[in-house]
């Protein structure tokens, strides 16, 4: 990942607007980004065989570290976003501020994509209209999963950790009547 810095920022960028658009419907979604080697061939039946040792670092970031639903990066991906420096972008463009406000290093250690990146202060630019309609569809989402989620104790864990991460981003905004209790 290393030798393309824009294409970096663009596939964690990508997974931020795809997991958003997603929890806007009412899906929640978890998963893992890795670099290295991978091989993706589509068979006679327009599947696709994947594999390789960046599938597997992605798989085992997904199933034994995310645990919430986020999506969290390798060591490498993280060390890629970091070394990100404005030569990678147009001049004058805004994409690096973007695509540094949607990663962010979680409390219990791992450093990935912040779904709510958005919400927090009233959006990226400034904008809040769109900003609070995606705070309503989120909230709905989420008090779904909540009451879905009452009789099973692991997956209200996770429902919970996530709904305290959208109470923290629309804390100082102008839509913070949108919190979750």
């Amino acid at each position: 990942m290393q030798e393309d810095p824009a294409g970096t920022g663009s596939i964690g960028f990508f997974c931020w607007q795809i997991s958003s658009d997603w929890l806007s419907k009412g899906f929640l979604s978890r998963g893992g980004i890795a670099s290295g080697k991978l091989l993706h061939r589509p068979n006679k039946d327009g599947a696709a065989i994947i594999f390789g040792p960046a599938f597997i670092n992605a798989y085992k970031l997904e199933s034994e570290v995310a645990d919430f639903p986020r999506i969290i990066f390798s060591k490498e991906v993280r060390e890629a976003y970091a070394a990100l420096d404005g030569t990678a972008f147009p001049e004058g463009s805004h994409c690096q501020d973007v695509i540094r406000a949607t990663v962010t290093r979680f409390s219990d250690g791992p450093t990935g994509i912040d779904i709510f990146a958005h919400l927090q202060d009233n959006g990226f630019d400034r904008s809040t209209q769109r900003y609070q309609a995606d705070a309503a569809q989120y909230r709905a989402a989420l008090l779904a999963h909540v009451s879905n989620a009452t009789d099973m104790p692991h997956f209200f864990r996770k429902v919970r950790w996530l709904v305290e991460r959208f109470n923290q981003a629309i804390l100082r905004t102008t839509y913070a009547d949108q919190h979750l209790d």
